[in-house]
């Protein structure tokens, strides 16, 4: 279990940053009014809800397919965690319109992964417990939130929010080899 909640603890943060840093950055970074955020920050949120869906359908196909069900949710998390550093880029974008596209595809992966992630955990642990390590994860990102949260804020200040981005890019690759380390070696 403890692989698990250490892919949480690494990739929760980067929804959190999306979630709440991201007007500040569109207002900072890219000179937007708060109607202009207003405009386009539902997008990215629009792909992620997409995505979930879309993430769900294809991994059924992959197991309808013949694929085992932790073969290809394990597919699927490879795929999103291959397509999250956009994120990188969308700290550099030369225009708002770029970063809400790269935005919009970290997000689109996220839905993926995080549709995958949850979906992986009732197939690693018994039934019996699948509830309560569902909660347990949920509670260790909403932590891991909570600490990056207090390290956004002076790294934007500091620098700018391209090194946030940057790291954000990097995480899902991460927690991708994390859940393997957990489906190779359950405790």
């Amino acid at each position: 279990m403890l692989w698990i909640l250490a892919a949480r603890f690494v990739f929760d943060p980067v929804f959190y940053f999306y979630m709440f840093w991201i007007p500040q950055f569109l207002s900072k970074e890219r000179g937007l009014s708060l109607e202009a955020i207003g405009n386009l920050f539902w997008i990215p949120f629009l792909t992620l809800g997409i995505s979930q869906i879309f993430g769900g359908k294809i991994t059924d196909r992959l197991i309808a397919s013949g694929r085992s069900p932790v073969t290809a949710k394990s597919l699927m998390l490879l795929v999103a965690a291959a397509v999250t550093p956009v994120s990188w880029i969308a700290g550099l974008a030369p225009d708002k319109s770029w970063a809400i596209a790269c935005m919009s595809l970290l997000l689109f992966a996220h839905g993926i992964w995080i549709t995958n992630y949850l979906a992986i955990l009732s197939d690693l642990f018994p039934l019996e417990i699948t509830a309560t390590v569902v909660g347990l994860t949920g509670m260790v990102g909403g932590v891991a939130g909570m600490l990056s949260t207090l390290l956004i804020g002076p790294i934007a200040d500091h620098y700018s929010f391209a090194p946030v981005f940057a790291i954000s890019g990097a995480v899902y690759p991460l927690a991708y080899l994390l859940v393997r380390r957990a489906i190779n070696n359950p405790e």
